[in-house]
């Protein structure tokens, strides 16, 4: 880490999670746990009766005269503690993994044999092969599920995108588009800080609300959002300057569970109007915009939503008011009012900075991404009709 980069001190308000304990959240179940699970000396405490119905596994465990059954306390060794407190979740909350290409679920099940075969902790043929048929939609089951065994049992091999797309048999494929703080014509929302689901026949359902935590909505709050994986985050904003009542807490959506609502996850560091934020893997990167009495802020500042530490980050090259940002996953970028894109480098902690073969300089930037089919290029967009693409 740079010497100019300071680790800051954690918000008081923000619970200190014990790192190799799991218990269930009161949301999830309020009475007392009867069994403790041990892997990788990480300890899960948990309950026999939602384990049973979630997992033949575990079905079979506690009702089929195993020793198991009598245990109050076991120890598994077939799974990484990590996946396994992914499997619990599920478990409690209903929801599981959602990934973004097939590709991913085949890489996770290599990975997970591989690792069990390192251990000397083969697994068996008949598991692989359930395994395979509940996780993947193949076209010829019996064919294609020899195939796709094969590949994963041979350790040389990696998938490509034409072998997954090859054995994928057909699904019906449904996605739900959700519009944060706007009001629609077509909708039943009532405010300026709703949650609408857009239907399939156009209408809009109000499925949430921040009404509770925003003292007088106004027309722009200046919060930030930004999207990672199925998790919406807030951050900052409030009605007007001046006033107390700004919005001081990181907030996350979670819109892979039926009766979802703003979770606060975080308090800031401090206030932001008229700022960015990006989520990079468990981390939010927040810059740019105003701070109390409108002073410019130029500050990076990182919150871990594991850890709920904030980190201070070298300082952004220009202040921008409602910054247009992106990320690879790997670096940050944002444009500023010239058109100079600006890039932080996740691994080394450094700003770069380059200019871009713009058109009209007098138009102002509206939005950049990251283009995923080609790695290090981002597409910008501008006020005017203006679209253009930088190279990697």
């Amino acid at each position: 880490m740079n010497s100019d980069q300071t680790k800051m001190s954690k918000p008081e308000s923000v619970e200190k999670l014990e790192p190799l304990t799991w218990t269930p959240e009161k949301r999830f179940q309020t009475h007392p746990t009867d069994m403790t699970l041990v892997i990788d000396q990480h300890v899960f405490r948990v309950h026999k009766e939602i384990l049973k119905a979630s997992s033949d596994y575990f079905q079979a465990m506690f009702s089929s005269g195993m020793q198991e059954n009598e245990k109050d306390s076991i120890t598994l060794r077939l799974v990484p503690f990590e996946p396994f407190q992914t499997i619990l979740l599920g478990f409690y909350s209903g929801t599981y993994l959602v990934v973004d290409e097939e590709i991913d679920v085949f890489e996770a099940i290599k990975k997970w044999v591989m690792k069990s075969k390192a251990s000397n902790q083969n697994l068996s043929v008949n598991l692989m092969r359930k395994l395979i048929a509940s996780s993947i939609c193949l076209k010829n089951s019996e064919k294609d599920l020899e195939g796709v065994m094969s590949l994963i049992l041979d350790e040389s091999r990696h998938f490509t995108h034409e072998e997954v797309l090859e054995v994928l048999g057909k699904r019906e494929r449904h996605e739900d588009v959700f519009m944060f703080w706007s009001l629609l014509n077509t909708t039943t929302a009532d405010g300026l800080v709703d949650i609408v689901k857009l239907c399939q026949d156009g209408q809009g359902v109000k499925v949430g609300t921040m009404t509770d935590v925003v003292e007088r909505p106004g027309y722009d709050l200046g919060s930030a959002f930004c999207v990672h994986g199925c998790c919406v985050y807030l951050s900052g904003g409030g009605p007007s300057f001046g006033k107390v009542n700004w919005i001081r807490k990181l907030y996350k959506y979670d819109l892979s569970k039926i009766l979802s609502q703003w979770e606060p996850i975080g308090d800031l560091y401090e206030t932001r109007r008229h700022h960015a934020m990006i989520a990079v893997g468990s981390k939010l990167y927040i810059f740019g915009g105003f701070g109390k009495f409108r002073t410019k802020n130029l500050k990076l500042d990182c919150f871990d939503t594991l850890s709920g530490v904030w980190e201070a980050l070298p300082a952004t090259p220009s202040h921008e008011i409602k910054p247009v940002a992106t990320t690879d996953q790997r670096s940050i970028f944002y444009m500023d009012r010239t058109h100079n894109v600006h890039c932080f480098d996740i691994t080394s902690c450094h700003w770069s900075s380059f200019s871009t073969p713009a058109p009209a300089r007098s138009s102002l930037p509206v939005a950049i991404f990251a283009v995923k089919q080609e790695p290090g290029s981002l597409m910008a967009v501008l006020d005017s009709a203006n679209v253009f693409t930088l190279p990697s």
